[in-house]
C-alpha cells in the first residue's frame, strides 16, 4: 500500500467519523433533548437550550473536518475512488451556511438576548424554540445521509 492510498483511507475515514459524531449529536438533540426540554416550564426550556447552544459551539468543527477529509479525498484520487468523497465533503458542508443564514436570523438570532427573550414572552420564546428544532432537524438528516454515504463507500 503506497503513501497516497494511506493518506487516501485515512481522509476517508476522517470524514466518515466526524461526520458520524455530528450525526449522531443532532440526533439526540432531535430525539432526546428537545422532547424533554418540551416538558419544562418556558423559562428553564430556554435557558437549558441556551447553555446546550453554548456547549455545542465546537460541534461545527466536526463538519469542517468531514468536509475537509473528503475533499482531500477527492484531491488524493480525483477518478472514481474520490468523486463519492468530493460529494460527501461538499454535502456536508451545507450545514456551515445553512446555521449561519437560515437558523440564526430565523430561529437563534431572534431569541439569542435573555432580555429580549424575557421581554418578548413566553409564547414567542417557545414558538421560536420549536422553529429552532424543526430547523435542526434538516442538519440531522443531512448529517445522518452524509453518514450513511460515507459508511457505504468506505466499505466499497
Amino acid at each position: 500500500m503506497g503513501f497516497k492510498t494511506t493518506i487516501f483511507r485515512s481522509l476517508t475515514r476522517t470524514a466518515t467519523v466526524s461526520a458520524g459524531l455530528f450525526a449522531g449529536g443532532t440526533l439526540y438533540i432531535t430525539l432526546v433533548e428537545h422532547p424533554a426540554r418540551r416538558k419544562l416550564a418556558t423559562s428553564q426550556m430556554y435557558l437549558e437550550w441556551k447553555e446546550s447552544l453554548v456547549s455545542a459551539k465546537p460541534m461545527p468543527l466536526l463538519v469542517l473536518i468531514s468536509s475537509l477529509s473528503g475533499i482531500g479525498a477527492y484531491l488524493l484520487k480525483p477518478k472514481a475512488k474520490g468523486i463519492p468523497w468530493i460529494f460527501a465533503g461538499g454535502a456536508i458542508a451545507v450545514i456551515l451556511p445553512y446555521t449561519a443564514l437560515v437558523m440564526w436570523p430565523f430561529a437563534i438570532g431572534p431569541i439569542y438576548d435573555k432580555q429580549r427573550a424575557e421581554r418578548k414572552g413566553d409564547e414567542y420564546v417557545r414558538r421560536y424554540l420549536e422553529k429552532w428544532n424543526s430547523l435542526n432537524t434538516f442538519r440531522t438528516v443531512l448529517s445522518l445521509a452524509v453518514f450513511g454515504f460515507c459508511v457505504y463507500n468506505i466499505r466499497k
